[in-house]
C-alpha cells in the first residue's frame, strides 16, 4: 500500500479447524476465516466469516456474523474503472474511465 498505483488489496485467511467442536447439525469442525480490505486513505475493513468467530470461545452461542452468502453487509465493492482501466492518482473530479467497446460496463 505504499505504491500509489496499488489503490486496494484484499486479503483472505483461512486458520486451521478447531478440534473438538463441531456443529450439531452437519458434523463440520468450526473454521475461521478472516477477510481483510485495505485501500488507500481508508481505514481497514476486517471481516471474520465462516462458521465461527476468531476470538470466540463458544462459536454456538456466539457464531460469525458472515455465514450465509450473499449478505450485504459484508460485500466488498471495487470499482470496476479503479481495477481494469488504470486511471490517474489521486483520481481527479469529474474522471470517467474510457471503457473498452467489447466490455460491458
Amino acid at each position: 500500500m505504499h505504491e500509489q498505483y496499488v489503490r486496494a488489496v484484499v486479503s483472505i485467511k483461512i486458520l486451521k479447524p478447531r478440534p473438538g467442536i463441531r456443529e450439531p447439525t452437519t458434523g463440520y469442525f468450526y473454521r475461521t476465516m478472516t477477510a481483510k480490505l485495505n485501500r488507500q486513505r481508508i481505514a481497514t475493513q476486517r471481516w471474520d466469516f465462516g462458521n465461527g468467530k476468531k476470538n470466540s470461545r463458544d462459536p454456538i452461542g456466539d457464531p460469525a456474523p458472515c455465514n450465509a452468502p450473499n449478505l450485504a453487509r459484508f460485500q466488498i465493492n471495487i470499482l470496476v474503472g479503479e481495477v481494469f482501466w488504470d486511471p490517474p492518482f489521486p483520481i481527479p473530479p469529474g474522471y470517467a474511465p474510457l471503457v473498452p467497446a467489447m466490455v460491458t460496463a
